[in-house]
Formats: structure tokens, sequence, C-alpha cells
């Protein structure tokens, strides 16, 4: 007599099966430590399958005694379906323009057709791989895999439902999908370190990135509306621009093509205009002493008032901060006129505001600070140009721009190519306008 598992409650097993996929969605969420490394061997899809089948194999729970598998194809999934569509950001879609859709219409039909194509293939040299009856047939299951590849792991838990596959096997379609899925990742990874011989073999010489605008613009024209699309920008100008809040570009992709010095072409996808280049400092004729202002909103700041000036206090503060993953942007230290105490102040975004004050408090006697002040309604707005490293007096302008309209400079960090300053956020507008003006930018 077969033996009846440990737990048979329907409602028992389900909170089971929540608790699993709860902890292996919080732990797939670490940014450090084992699970982190975890993670990148074995893909949290994979786990989520894999630990409700131990249960069930070891007796835990059953899938035979329950009915839970028929809850969830019935009313769970068929919700999860609805609620992913209603998710999808149909503008964003249509923002990608007619040759993204285009490629992504023709992935799904080579999808579709590559199925029955790799059946018959395959069934000339091994029948039985591709045999099977009803729900045993291979081709149910690879319906689901081209369900996955077309839209997701809830795409695929619907095809199984549509088709009727074995749920026995479908495990390892899931497995054959997650395994083909990293297969390809280690080919695209292993493709972009090696990118210089890769052009060289398809004689590539630049790379074209479509979007929804016409290019780079000097600042982001729903700010200001005389925003002007640069011709040619730097790597070192457009990775600190999109490091600094430009949207346009993600700060990696930038940092790849400058280091394989690949010139790269942004460009809309609804227009045939050329665009905005991004090529070496040493290819552009006139360089301007500023090229663009970038701003980024939701900023805080926060004070530590109050600290003993000696050697490794900084050190104190901020190392338990970078433990739980939090990025300081601007730092300042003050010290008092009897120089034995001092202020830091520090810049970091505002959703991690709240975690930050707990962990100053958790190690205030470590610290040993008077009080913390802080203020989350700031933003940071930045001048970039390459030229003004060889052009004085741009501080100053910076600043006495900053002035004439009555804003409050609340901190400021440079590097060579790159002025920042935090202020209130509500005058990020009338902020950005003002040095658009003042450096000839519009």
């Amino acid at each position: 007599m077969e033996k009846a598992p440990l737990f048979t409650n329907d409602a028992i097993v389900f909170g089971i099966l929540m608790l699993l996929l709860g902890a292996v969605f919080y732990t797939s969420s670490q940014k450090s430590g084992f699970w982190k490394k975890f993670y990148k061997i074995v893909p949290a899809l994979l786990m989520c399958y894999l630990l409700p089948a131990i249960l069930n194999s070891i007796g835990i729970i059953s899938s035979e005694t329950s009915d839970l598998y028929f809850v969830a194809s019935r009313y769970l999934l068929p919700a999860s379906l609805v609620l992913m569509t209603l998710s999808i950001d149909l503008k964003a879609i249509y923002n990608l323009g007619p040759k993204a859709l285009i490629m992504f219409f023709t992935g799904t039909i080579g999808i579709v057709v590559g199925g029955p194509l790799a059946i018959l293939i395959i069934s000339f040299f091994s029948p039985e791989t591709v045999g099977g009856i009803g729900p045993d047939a291979t081709w149910r299951g690879l319906a689901t895999l081209a369900g996955s590849w077309i839209g997701g792991g809830a795409n695929q838990a619907a095809m199984l439902e549509v088709f009727k596959f074995n749920p026995e096997k479908y495990g390892g379609m899931v497995f054959v999908d997650i395994v083909v899925a990293n297969l390809w990742m280690a080919i695209i990874l292993l493709g972009i370190g090696r990118t210089k011989q890769i052009d060289k073999f398809f004689k590539a010489d630049s790379c074209e990135i479509y979007t929804d605008v016409d290019g780079v613009f000097t600042t982001d024209p729903s700010i200001n509306k005389k925003a002007k699309k640069i011709d040619k920008i730097s790597y070192e100008e457009m990775l600190e621009m999109s490091s600094l809040g430009a949207k346009v570009m993600q700060p990696s992709a930038v940092q790849t093509a400058m280091t394989n010095n690949i010139p790269v072409q942004v460009r809309s996808t609804f227009s045939e205009k050329s665009g905005t280049k991004i090529i070496s400092e040493n290819d552009i004729d006139n360089k301007n002493v500023i090229t663009g202002i970038s701003y980024s909103k939701k900023n805080a700041k926060v004070s530590i008032v109050g600290v003993v000036d000696k050697p490794g206090v900084a050190a104190d503060v901020f190392e338990p901060i970078g433990k739980n993953n939090i990025n300081i942007d601007m730092v300042i230290q003050n010290t008092s006129l009897d120089g034995k105490t001092a202020n830091i102040t520090f810049t970091i975004k505002q959703e991690d505001l709240k975690k930050t004050l707990s962990i100053i408090e958790k190690n205030k006697k470590k610290i040993n600070y008077n009080k913390v002040t802080h203020d989350d309604k700031l933003a940071k707005v930045s001048i970039i140009g390459a030229g003004m490293i060889s052009s004085p007096g741009v501080t100053h302008k910076m600043f006495r721009s900053l002035a004439d309209e009555k804003i409050n400079i609340l901190a400021i960090s440079t590097s060579e190519i790159k002025i920042s300053v935090l202020i209130r956020e509500d005058l990020t507008q009338k902020a950005v306008k003002a040095l658009h003006k003042t450096f000839g930018l519009n």
C-alpha cells in the first residue's frame, strides 16, 4: 500500500508552496553573498519547479491527491495571464518603432515554424525521440517550449494547459528551456569579450541604436523645449550624461563601446535623420566647453553632525552603508573651529533614505555623533563637457547663473568634465533652463 503524504490538506500544501516560492524570490533578490553566487549557477525559475518536485518525491506533498493543480490551472493561471497582459506598456512597445516590432514578429514566426521543422528533421534519424501519443506527444511539449520563448514562463504554463502535455514530462521541457537560454546567454557574453574579432569577421565598423528620439540632446526636451540635438559627442561625455540621468543610453552600453572603440549612432526609428554619433574625443573637431546638461530627481541628503574628527571616522560611517548595497554620491566633510568635531554630509537615492537612517542609528555608538538631519526632496543638476578641462571660469559661470536665479547650492561634486550641484527638487527645471542659456546651448 502506497504511503500517504505528510500533508493532504490543500490549504496547508498551498501555504508550503507559497513559502517556498517566497524563499526563492527573496534569496534570488540578494545582491551579495552566497545566494548571488548560487543563482548565477542555478536559475531561480528552475528552483521554483525543483523544490516542489523534491517535496513530492520524498512524500511531504502529493500531486496525485491534491487538487491544487486543477485550481491553479483553472483560476490562478488565467488571472496571472490577465494581470501580465494588463501590465504591458503598449506605448513603450509602440515607441520601439516598426523595425523592432518586425524583428519580434519575425522571431515569433521562426519559433513557431522551427518546432515542426525540428520534429521533421529529427524524425528521419531518430523516430522514437519525437514519438509519443496523446499527453506524451513530443510536439505538445515543444509547444510549451515555444510558448516560453515567445511569452515567458507564464505563457509556457498556459501552453501546458492548452495542449495537455504530460505534467511529469513537462519538467524536462522546463529544463531544456533553461539550459538553452543559459547556453545562448553564454554565447552572447562570450561574444561581448570578442567584439573586435567579430566586427572584423563581419566587417562591421559601427553600431546603431534605435530609439524614440532623434538622438542625444543637450538636455531633456521635456524639461526644456530649447534643447538641441548633438551631432557628435565623446564616449566620456555620453558616459557622464547617461550615468547622471540621461535615459537615451545605458552606461554599460557606452562603456562597452568606449572600451572597444566602436562608434555608436543613436537614431530614431521614426525618421531617416542621422542622429547623434558617439565617438572618440580625438575624432571631434569642434569641442564645445559644455556639451550637455543632465539632471536626476529623487535624491536625498543626510548630515551626521558632531562626529569626532579623527582618522577612520568616515570609514566607520560608510562601511555599514556600503555593506547594505547603498550607493553614496556626493560627500562633504566640514571640521569645526575647535578642530575636535566634524559634520559629514552625503547624498543617496531617495528610496534608500529610510534604510540609511536605520543603519546610522544602529551604529550610533561606533560612529559617536550628536544628531542626524536629512532632506529627501532634492535633485542633482550637472553640466558635462570635455572642453571645460582647458576653459577656466566654468565653475564660476555655473554658480553665478544659479545665484542669479536665486537657486541655493546644497552640495557640489566635480570631475575633469563634469560639475554637479545638489538643489531643491522643485527648482530643477528652472536650473536646467538657466544653465542651458548661460552656456550657449539654446
